[in-house]
């Protein structure tokens, strides 16, 4: 659970073969955004869940890829190893629902799963940055 009113930063987090568990989240759940850090070139997502069954992530909270640095690191080297938000393989009874998914560094969502449904998602996406970014390049 990540409270309301909460903030947690993480880096690249991943999870294998897990069953019947939920993520709430109510507060803010963000991307720790050092692109420096070797752990971003090791995976495919911020959020990354394979081999797993029966799973919910919901809540009216947000996930915050903070993608911008991401963005603007490709723009300036063309290295692009941006993570998704989440990515999501080989999972069987997914439920995602509530949340607002903010500044993916890539995708906001892959997903390859069996028995999916993802409801009342918010994906959020700052063009302003977006714009300024492009007129800076």
């Amino acid at each position: 659970l990540i409270p309301a009113g909460h903030t947690y930063d993480f880096f690249r987090s991943a999870a294998e073969g897990i069953r019947n568990v939920e993520l709430r989240v109510e507060g803010l759940l963000r991307v720790f955004n050092d692109i420096q850090n070797p752990v971003w070139r090791g995976g495919n997502g911020c959020l990354e869940i394979k081999d797993s069954a029966n799973l919910r992530i919901t809540g009216n909270g947000t996930v915050d890829g903070q993608g911008f640095d991401f963005w603007w690191h490709v723009i300036l080297t063309g290295d692009d190893y941006r993570p998704n938000l989440f990515h999501i393989h080989n999972v069987t009874n997914i439920h995602i629902e509530g949340l607002t998914l903010r500044n993916s560094p890539r995708y906001h969502i892959e997903i390859m799963a069996f028995g999916a449904t993802i409801r009342k998602i918010k994906i959020d996406v700052d063009i302003t940055k977006q714009k300024a970014m492009q007129k800076k390049a």
